[in-house]
């Protein structure tokens, strides 16, 4: 099995990040976990169930403005797989994406 983990950033686009997330759990070798940094004031509610971990941290500035490295490098700072694979927020990881890292 690989150790991948999935990391995401996003602001909004819920329904984008749940295709995300249903792309992940069609893997034939599942992720040991997908984190999400939350860009905006709440966390999002109501994510898929899959068969590995979602850990969201929330990344936000207080000028509003988007916080797109310091996302990045907190997405990856959280992660525990030994290949970090990220994927952006409006993509659908094809079946293979995790067996092929």
């Amino acid at each position: 099995m690989r150790d991948v983990s999935v990391l995401t950033i996003a602001r909004g686009r819920e329904a984008h990040l749940h295709n995300v997330i249903r792309g992940l759990a069609a893997q034939t070798v599942p992720p040991r976990e997908l984190v999400i940094a939350a860009m905006q004031d709440e966390l999002y509610d109501g994510l898929p169930d899959v068969p590995f971990p979602i850990h969201q941290i929330q990344v936000t500035r207080p000028d509003g403005e988007l916080p797109l490295a310091a996302a990045r490098n907190a997405v990856a700072a959280k992660a525990s797989g030994a290949v970090l694979a990220f994927v952006d927020v409006d993509c659908i990881p094809h079946p293979e994406l995790v067996a092929d890292v």
